[in-house]
């Protein structure tokens, strides 16, 4: 017995179309063609893929235009309109060739407008740092207090051109020098926000340290380098470069205290609080 034949190809209805009929007898692409105009003999919309603007080379963005014409013809209607070209505007003080920024002024002269009144006026508070660090001081007969910000350790900040430094450190730049790498700016008061100069001097690290005003705030006794022991007595001791020093242990308070400045008087060189009640 033969096999059964398999079952003729459909062809394509379509006058000269031999492809595999998908619908009503038709291929797809006249299958789509009928669906979209009604006849079969219609061709598929063929979509360019380069600008149909004369002398323009780009692909196409949407309705046969690249990005730009299609963007012409969004905003004005046409893609043939060229773009208006804008007259560049500049500084109207006489002299002065930079661009217009605002109120007819360039950014220079605007900005000496903004914070002088005057245009032409070079010279102000805002550019000239010593002014404007001494417009934020308030001196008195001993600490010169900053007016300005404060951080929370309570020590001024200022502004210095392009960077941001403490107003304390700046105050002794401005009266002695540059200040050595390495080294800190100590006060000599213990007011952090103090910026007279005859209150500061250079310091190491560990020379700020041995300068403090007081125990530290954990201190339950209230006495620098004095605690407590579980039989009831005083242990002083000392932290010097990186080492605990014990002092001794002693049966009062005043003891231990006056033990641990006589010893902190003779390891460290800038406690000045130890020193003046010695």
């Amino acid at each position: 017995m033969l096999p059964e034949k398999p079952p003729a190809k459909k062809i394509c209805s379509a006058a000269g179309c031999d492809k595999k009929s998908v619908g009503r007898g038709m291929c797809g692409t006249h299958y789509a063609a009928w669906r979209r105009g009604g006849g079969v003999t219609r061709e598929p919309i063929i979509k360019p893929k380069i600008c149909i603007i004369d002398d323009c080379s780009k692909k196409v963005l949407a309705r046969g235009w690249c990005q730009t014409h299609y963007k012409r013809w969004h905003t004005h209607g046409d893609p043939n309109r060229e773009p208006e070209v804008k007259e560049t505007r500049f500084c109207s003080i006489d002299g002065c060739n930079e661009k217009h920024y605002g109120n007819d002024l360039c950014n220079l002269h605007y900005q000496r407008l903004r914070f002088n009144g005057d245009p032409n006026k070079v010279q102000r508070i805002r550019n000239d740092d010593e002014l404007r660090f001494e417009s934020f001081v308030d001196k008195s007969e001993s600490c010169w207090i900053w007016t300005g910000y404060r951080n929370n350790g309570g020590y001024g900040r200022l502004g210095i051109g392009q960077r941001n430094t403490l107003a304390h450190r700046y105050s002794y730049e401005l009266h002695y020098g540059a200040i050595p790498e390495g080294l800190m700016v100590d006060h000599m008061c213990h007011n952090p926000s103090c910026v007279n100069p005859d209150h500061l001097r250079l310091a190491t690290g560990k020379q700020n340290q041995e300068n403090l005003s007081g125990p530290r705030v954990d201190n339950r006794l209230g006495v620098r380098g004095v605690s407590m022991t579980r039989t009831g007595k005083y242990k002083a001791k000392v932290g010097h470069n990186g080492e605990v020093i014990e002092v001794g242990t002693f049966d009062s308070l005043e003891e231990a205290d006056l033990a641990v400045r006589e010893k902190r008087n003779e390891l460290f060189t800038h406690n000045i609080l130890d020193r003046k009640t010695a």
